[in-house]
C-alpha cells in the first residue's frame, strides 16, 4: 500500500504516513501508521507506538512511557 498524507496538527503538521493491515502489525511499531480494516481505519500518531495483544487487540501507548 502506497503512503498516504494524514494530518496531526502541531507540531507535526501533515505527514506521509504508511498504511498496514492488522495481520502484518506483528512486532512493535512506531507511529505515525494508519492500520486499515475492512471497516474502519486506526490512527497511530506521531509518539506513539503499536502492537497486538495476546487476543489480537491493537494496543497502543506513548513511546516513551515507562513500564510499571
Amino acid at each position: 500500500m502506497s503512503p498516504r498524507a494524514a494530518t496531526f496538527g502541531e507540531p507535526w503538521g501533515t505527514v506521509q504516513t504508511a498504511p498496514i493491515r492488522r495481520s502484518d502489525l506483528r512486532e512493535r511499531t512506531c507511529g505515525p501508521l494508519l492500520i486499515d480494516e475492512y471497516d474502519s481505519t486506526i490512527v497511530v500518531p506521531p509518539d506513539f507506538v503499536a502492537h497486538l495483544d495476546a487476543h489480537g487487540n491493537v494496543v497502543m501507548e506513548l513511546a516513551n512511557a515507562r513500564e510499571s
